[in-house]
């Protein structure tokens, strides 16, 4: 039995090994890799447990094994909780504070309770006072559109606003803004847009990003809500949800380098916010961090899982910042409709 839990232990470390280097591979290189990062939170679990049954046992030699992958990931760990190590302090009322939210279309996701109003979705943010929103999966009316920008201008404080009608991408903003632009990828769904904010502290530019469906949500639905494991569909239907993930995520590696070399012609202070839909371990969100600093990593409070469907541990909504921002504190709040759950930060102006 011994024997047998070492090469289950053995296998496991080998799993987080391979969630450690997807990031640095392109899946164009080695497709399988996009793969592992996805069971991440169950590896770390398990190494967890087997680190200190090895403990309790008095394994020594075993124990490092567990010890060091998990030492070895200690980065990616805190990319899914946050604690008040980080050094996460309460923001003061000089500080900037950011939040992204994909807001499901205003479509209430859960129960039948009916479409959210623009009035419901600005009470659910003014707890946190916000200086600037980036919003995913806007609805495509021009009526409920406005409906947004009018309730954020009058309970927020949000006067100024990029967003067009029919398109799914909108900034919101205290301050002005200017040499706006957008880029759609997928008809109005997916695309990134840019503005740059005239802030107290001087311009900075803020990237809103909604990348390609990772596809494996809605079928993950569908398999936990009616599937069974002994039926052929089910595993049919699994089988469907890892090919599409596998495609969208090779697809969501050109938007994800498209989206960085069109900031790299940016001078000056960058914020990016938005939904990746895709994951830490993962090469895309690699590509579209860079030399920028992710907000929960560096300041996170909680649990950083930013998808709230019935796939769990899916952390896909990120705040990123250049160096000239410091976070604070990041921090998810309540999903209340929507699949996902907003992510708030609270940033620093860095001054020479």
């Amino acid at each position: 039995m011994r024997i047998l839990l070492r090469w289950i232990n053995l296998f496991l470390v080998l799993g987080l090994l391979m969630v450690y280097v997807a990031p640095f591979v392109p899946p164009q290189a080695f497709w399988p890799l996009v793969f592992p990062g996805l069971f991440y939170p169950w590896l770390l679990v398990a190494n967890v447990l087997f680190l200190i049954f090895w403990v309790l046992r008095k394994q020594w030699k075993i124990a490092l094994l567990p010890a060091g992958a998990l030492l070895l990931g200690f980065g990616h760990a805190r990319s899914l909780v946050g604690w008040p190590a980080q050094g996460a302090a309460e923001a003061s009322p000089d500080q900037l504070t950011v939040v992204t939210y994909n807001i499901h279309r205003l479509y209430a996701y859960y129960g039948d309770s009916g479409n959210v109003s623009a009035d419901q979705l600005a009470e659910q943010l003014v707890r946190y006072q916000p200086d600037l929103i980036c919003l995913q999966e806007m609805p495509s009316s021009d009526r409920s559109q406005r409906a947004i920008a009018r309730a954020f201008a009058k309970k927020l404080d949000l006067p100024y606003a990029e967003i067009k009608a029919t398109k799914s991408l909108a900034i919101f903003s205290r301050y002005p803004l200017s040499e706006t632009g957008e880029e759609y990828f997928q008809s109005n769904a997916t695309g990134f847009q840019w503005a740059q904010v005239e802030g107290p502290e001087g311009p900075f530019w803020v990237y809103n990003v909604h990348l390609l469906s990772n596809k494996i949500t809605g079928l993950a639905e569908k398999v936990s809500g009616q599937g069974h494991l002994n039926e052929k569909e089910t595993w049919l239907d699994i089988r469907t949800m890892l090919a599409g993930y596998k495609n969208t995520a090779l697809r969501r590696v050109d938007q994800g380098t498209r989206i960085s070399e069109h900031r790299a012609k940016r001078d000056g202070p960058i914020l990016m916010c938005g939904d990746f839909n895709d994951i830490p371990q993962s090469y895309t969100y690699r590509t579209l961090r860079g030399d920028l600093h992710d907000a929960f990593q560096r300041s996170g409070r909680g649990i950083g899982v930013t998808y709230a469907g019935r796939l769990p541990g899916l952390r896909i909504d990120y705040i990123l910042s250049s160096s000239d921002f410091r976070p604070r504190r990041c921090f998810r709040g309540p999903h209340a409709f929507s699949d996902h759950h907003p992510v708030i930060a609270h940033m620093d102006r860095k001054t020479n």
